[in-house]
């Protein structure tokens, strides 16, 4: 699979984060805590359809965010895929503590 591109809205530590690689191989770099393992567990959550770092999975949402949003943009086999997986409001954040879940879909 190769990833075309990856958009992040509210995820962890990302308010927006459009995260488009190079053809070939990409370094992930920076200091601790800038968010470098959150885009790898965004391309997982995507393509597993959860955390390997957690089991609640509001905690993928950003701090007071109303939502998340996730869209993998990838391409197999000479197709196309566009993987979205987006969330609703978190606890706290302006909704019931039962609105959350997460739901993804694959074209």
């Amino acid at each position: 699979m190769l990833i075309k591109k990856l958009t992040l809205t509210n995820f962890r530590n990302y308010e927006a984060c459009e995260f488009a690689p190079e053809p070939g191989i990409n370094l992930i770099v920076g200091e601790n805590a800038q968010g470098k393992t959150n885009l790898l567990e965004a391309v997982f959550f995507c393509c597993f359809g959860r955390s390997h770092r957690t089991s609640r999975e509001k905690d993928l949402i950003a701090y007071d965010a109303p939502f998340s949003l996730i869209r993998l943009q990838s391409q197999r086999t000479g197709t196309d895929h566009e993987r979205p997986c987006a969330s609703a409001a978190r606890r706290g954040a302006g909704s019931s503590p039962t609105a959350f879940r997460w739901r993804a879909s694959a074209s």
